[in-house]
């Protein structure tokens, strides 16, 4: 999997130089220097180990797959635990992402149906949300669907054309090529219906005067229909390790040919797709994390350090997430904060006050909305 080599050797040894003469490097004799490489070790030694939880997870958590025609699929309230489905002989507890796949193909509100089969709810309201579920599949005509399921917990109700993409090739790949590319793990996430790593290269650059920043790469893919098959490219502060994810450089859509009702044919589709996508990621890491992908970043963080940008402007960019977040992140804008946030009324500060409130925040799924949020804005 990912290289043993020690983080410390790589962050120590490693020639602190940059790609082009454009690119200030952290002199070796800098009073900062040894500081802001214990500050990105300890990262490393955290984030390694939870990018490491990452692959145990992808290892342990492969989906079983069934597909069943809509109306056949039964529904029904326990009174404890919510829905329950029903897929050939089997009954499933869904994840809340899939009772939201499911009440969406329904064309039923997802809080009304969460109303309907709370516990404290009265026994005609639970029977109501199974008649609900019931009808609407059983008149869908000849829909199929991808039921894929873990332990015993249905995770996805997707379309039958959805493209399964093996996470475990996928995760080697992405190990091979961050090795050729002297990149780390340095942090992960895991889900119940998505998963992301984080590497660096151990290069401590200054593309701005005082600003010291190493650059690295996001990859996060979802086996059930919760975002798309990705590779994103990030900085992060080392002084206080806000981190930004910016562009999708590899996104595809998990849509492809209608699966066979033939078992054998659909792991054979599957393997293929997975092999395809294996060999572009290759291409993309390997571009990404080169000197060339390198250089954009810094470009598009120059120039976000140089754009102003208010507050008002800073609510409007914010509007998607949610009210007490958004006020989480202009409240950090403006404070007098120079230290976990860059100086000045800039584009580049307001992405670093996304990602401050990032770090400090234990959902895991929206902590991943947030880190692409502040990218957006750079």
């Amino acid at each position: 999997m990912f290289d043993e080599t020690k983080p410390d050797d790589l962050v120590t040894n490693t020639p602190l130089e940059p790609a082009t003469p454009t690119v200030t490097r952290l002199s070796d004799d800098s009073p900062d220097a040894a500081r802001y490489r214990a500050i990105l070790q300890r990262q490393i030694d955290q984030g390694a180990k939870r990018a490491a939880d990452v692959i145990t997870t992808i290892e342990r958590d492969q989906p079983r797959d069934q597909i069943v025609r809509a109306r056949a699929a039964g529904f029904d309230v326990a009174p404890t635990h919510g829905i329950r489905v029903r897929v050939a002989d089997d009954w499933y507890q869904p994840t809340d992402f899939a009772l939201g796949q499911i009440a969406g193909r329904a064309g039923v509100p997802l809080q009304y149906l969460r109303e309907l089969a709370a516990p404290q709810s009265a026994p005609w309201q639970h029977q109501l949300a199974s008649e609900i579920l019931g009808q609407h599949h059983g008149n869908a005509g000849d829909v199929r669907v991808l039921v894929r399921s873990v332990r015993g917990q249905l995770r996805g109700w997707v379309s039958d054309k959805y493209r399964r993409l093996d996470s475990r090739p996928l995760v080697d790949a992405l190990a091979s090529e961050a090795r050729s590319a002297g990149a780390v793990p340095i942090d992960g996430a895991a889900t119940e219906t998505r998963v992301a790593i984080k590497l660096i290269v151990p290069r401590i650059l200054e593309p701005i005067p005082g600003e010291f920043l190493v650059y690295g790469g996001e990859w996060s893919n979802s086996d059930f229909g919760n975002g798309t098959h990705s590779f994103r490219t990030f900085a992060l502060r080392v002084v206080c390790l806000n981190g930004m994810t910016r562009e999708n450089l590899l996104k595809q859509v998990h849509l492809g040919a209608r699966l066979s009702e033939e078992i054998e044919f659909s792991d054979r589709t599957h393997r293929l797709d997975t092999a395809a996508s294996v060999s572009a990621l290759r291409d993309v890491v390997r571009g990404a994390l080169g000197p060339a992908g390198r250089d954009r970043m810094i470009e598009h963080i120059r120039a976000a350090h140089e754009r102003a940008m208010s507050k008002t402007q800073l609510s409007t960019a914010t509007r998607a997430l949610p009210k007490q977040v958004q006020k989480s992140v202009v409240d950090a804008f403006e404070s007098p904060d120079v230290i976990n946030l860059p100086e000045g009324n800039t584009a580049w500060r307001a992405s670093n006050a996304i990602s401050w409130v990032a770090r400090h925040t234990e959902d895991a799924e929206l902590r991943l909305d947030l880190e692409r949020a502040a990218g957006s804005l750079v």
